[in-house]
């Protein structure tokens, strides 16, 4: 700063090496399990309502022994968080019937969600089955949701936390669930 214009100044450099490495962070990730979904049923509003749950879902953390809840992470499926009327199935007195509805199609996230967590191996402490059979998994292994009254829920009962992602493409929906061996220092944030 004090040298006179034009003349040459020899620079100090001191070089300063991170505490955490992309190395280190890659060696302490480990996928635990993951699950994809065909998107059979690619109407704009339901698939609208798959990105929207998605990208709410993406990024979030559980702790050990925590309890994951898709209901108090999603929130409520209305047309002022984006959700458009889609297809979904309704329980009537005559059974199951196909309704349009703000919301429809979350379920199908919901699945590849309870789906992952299986493959993981976490404990699933709530899930509940569509009155009907489903396109996307074979029967038996789908998980409706519904805000206020069927919620699927799981708990971290690994010894680390766990990350999901969720992927939505073209043609699928994806979930991996990350483990952190060693939770890199902004584990705190989303």
């Amino acid at each position: 700063m004090n040298s006179a214009e034009g003349e040459q100044v020899s620079l100090v450099v001191e070089e300063i090496r991170p505490s955490v490495t992309a190395d280190m962070l890659e060696k302490s990730v480990v996928e635990i399990g993951s699950f994809s979904t065909r998107l059979v049923d690619k109407s704009e509003g339901r698939v609208n309502n798959i990105r929207i749950a998605s990208e709410m879902v993406d990024f979030e953390k559980v702790r050990p022994g925590e309890e994951f809840s898709f209901n108090g992470t999603v929130g409520v499926r209305s047309s002022s968080m984006g959700y458009e009327k889609a297809p979904m199935f309704i329980k009537t007195e005559d059974g199951a019937k196909k309704a349009y509805e703000f919301g429809g199609g979350v379920c199908q996230v919901a699945t590849t969600i309870y789906n992952a967590v299986l493959d993981a191996g976490m404990e699933v402490t709530e899930r509940h089955e569509h009155s009907r059979k489903v396109t996307y998994v074979p029967r038996g292994m789908d998980a409706s949701v519904v805000y206020g009254s069927m919620d699927l829920k799981f708990r971290n009962n690994r010894q680390y936390p766990v990350m999901i992602r969720v992927f939505v493409s073209d043609e699928y929906v994806t979930v991996k669930f990350l483990e952190y061996r060693e939770p890199p220092l902004n584990w705190q944030q989303k």
